[in-house]
């Protein structure tokens, strides 16, 4: 009876040490929240706010809560190129990045930013041949060959509205342009762009360009109609020229530690967050910019359109001379021609 008694205690204490063990041995679920950078400011109505709001809401789903965007919006954690470099080091884990930027790096993802590149024939961007091109094995090839050349990993492209010019200086065509001082990226291709359309490009912080447009040390910059509402710029301008020279491709964009640190189901998940990031900036910018256009006119700013003929001429031997100089600006140049002739 005793012997059966100092068995039973016996197995008890094996069975909660083999329970104990079994639990201690499950996978304990670890909550990854991306530290993450986006140049705009926060504003539920700006196409990157609302793509990060529905890659949030698709990863707390697909992840079980785990994996999430800790955004860091409005140039709070550094301006572009500090961020790129942080990210590189890991202390930032992702960021939403403007490829023109990136020349200080890498020239690789300058040639999704030619002059004019996603016009249609009426001068407005085709959004669809966008989405074919950067969606493409093609592009992917080229965001991998950023992470060889810069050890930053590229999830994939945005899309931003097309830019506009906003002037304080009247503007009837080109012949008027060599007036004016336009603030400009700090990126060689923009500043080629509007130095062969015949502005003053002037290369400036994002963050100075309400107080240079007061105290006149430039005359103009260069933005989307969405982001200088946000920005609050437009009240420092008095004319619009809608133009579509580029929308600044930009990329959302992880540090090789963040990456490496993912599993493979996590991998794809944060694949498709950004598929899912670009499609919500197609569709929050299409109604976006309509109202951004109503808000400048009743703001007092008068509106006009640039003689896209005109721009894109003079801008197409700076298109030639960088594709003659670098092969992957032409290659990516055939692609997009080839890509629209074939849609």
């Amino acid at each position: 009876m005793k012997r059966s008694i100092v068995l039973s205690v016996v197995t008890v204490i094996f069975t909660i040490i083999f329970a104990a063990c079994t639990d201690a041995a499950e996978p304990v679920s670890v909550i990854r929240s991306l530290r993450t950078s986006m140049p705009t400011v926060y504003d539920e109505t700006h196409g990157y706010t609302q793509a990060f709001l529905k890659m949030n809401e698709y990863l707390n789903e697909a992840s079980g809560g785990t994996l999430t965007f800790d955004l860091h919006p409005g140039g709070r954690l550094g301006d572009e190129r500090s961020v790129f470099e942080s990210v590189q080091m890991g202390l930032i884990d992702a960021a939403l990045f403007n490829a023109p930027v990136l020349s200080g790096f890498t020239n690789l993802m300058d040639g999704f930013d030619l002059p004019y590149l996603w016009v249609d024939e009426n001068g407005e961007v085709d959004t669809a041949l966008h989405a074919a091109v950067v969606g493409s094995e093609f592009a992917r090839g080229y965001l991998d060959r950023m992470k060889e050349v810069t050890g930053v990993h590229g999830l994939g492209f945005f899309y931003n509205a097309p830019r506009d010019f906003f002037l304080n200086k009247p503007f009837n065509s080109l012949a008027d342009a060599p007036s004016i001082k336009l603030r400009s990226m700090q990126a060689e291709i923009h500043i080629k762009m509007y130095e062969a359309m015949g502005f003053l490009p002037v290369p400036m912080a994002y963050g100075e360009i309400y107080q240079a447009m007061n105290t006149g040390s430039i005359d103009g910059f260069e933005d989307t109609a969405v982001a200088a509402i946000i920005a609050d710029t437009y009240e420092v301008s008095r004319l619009v020229v809608k133009s579509g020279h580029a929308t600044a491709s930009p990329l959302l964009i992880m540090s090789r530690r963040a990456w490496d640190s993912l599993n493979t189901e996590e991998r794809e998940m944060m694949m498709e967050a950004a598929r899912i990031g670009r499609q919500t900036c197609y569709d929050t910018f299409a109604a976006a910019m309509l109202n951004a256009y109503d808000f400048l006119e009743k703001a007092g700013l008068e509106i006009k359109k640039i003689d896209h003929a005109e721009a894109i001429a003079a801008c197409q031997p700076v298109i030639d001379e960088l594709c003659d100089q670098n092969p992957d600006f032409k290659a990516i140049y055939d692609y997009v021609k080839q890509t629209r002739e074939s849609m």
